[in-house]
């Protein structure tokens, strides 16, 4: 019934539209959204400018998890506040929008490290100075590319964390928060080497080789 109204859009296209909870899997309810997606792909898309030649990447593409979705690594020490939420929105959807076929149905597992990498030249902000950019990366994926995600992993955190993270809670869309992983660590961000955890996730080998500097430590006993 759907694709009588958008003969041009894939079927998994209006799949993912249709398991939105707003649509609840009816068409009525997903014609609105699609046609919102479908005008924003034709009129506003063509339009985002090009990433600057100086914005620091904040999500960097590896291989799959144990699911068989690709794992999105997602560094918020990447943030770069001379830069709006919207350069970093604009970039990342730019990106993913050339990664993915419409008509595919790749899900992301997307792995958050929440350590301030210093070590590796990051010079990391709070995360109540970037939840405005984080917090643009959340809307754009969840407006645009609508059930692709699979799992949502947010490392290593402590009890500074996780008192964040229940503050910013209530800002995330339920059926997002059924896909968040919160992996505890007694230290948090100054932990030395990701939560062993993720083994049960990804496999080490699947980390693309500039991203290896992020896992050093993974599993090591």
């Amino acid at each position: 019934e759907l694709a009588l109204g958008f003969p041009d859009s894939p079927p998994a296209e209006l799949a993912r539209f249709l398991a939105r909870k707003s649509a609840g899997g009816l068409p009525k309810k997903a014609a609105p959204l699609v046609s919102a997606y479908l005008k924003w792909r034709t009129e506003e898309l063509p339009r985002y400018p090009p990433a600057h030649p100086d914005l620091p990447m904040i999500l960097r593409s590896n291989g799959h998890a144990l699911s068989g979705s690709r794992i999105l690594l997602m560094l918020p020490c990447a943030v770069d506040l001379a830069f709006k939420p919207e350069a970093y929105s604009h970039h990342i959807v730019q990106l993913l929008d050339a990664q993915l076929k419409r008509e595919d149905t790749v899900r992301f597992t997307v792995l958050a490290d929440v350590r301030g990498h210093k070590d590796l030249g990051f010079s990391p902000n709070s995360v109540f100075r970037i939840w405005a950019h984080v917090a643009a990366l959340m809307k754009a994926f969840q407006a645009y590319f609508p059930n692709r995600l699979e799992e949502f992993v947010l490392y290593p955190a402590g009890d500074m964390e996780m008192g964040a993270f229940k503050m910013f809670k209530p800002l995330i869309a339920k059926d997002t928060l059924k896909r968040v992983k919160v992996l505890y660590s007694p230290l948090g961000c100054n932990a030395p080497t990701p939560p062993k955890e993720l083994l049960e996730i990804i496999d080490p080998k699947e980390i693309s080789p500039e991203n290896t500097c992020f896992f050093t430590g993974l599993g090591a006993d």
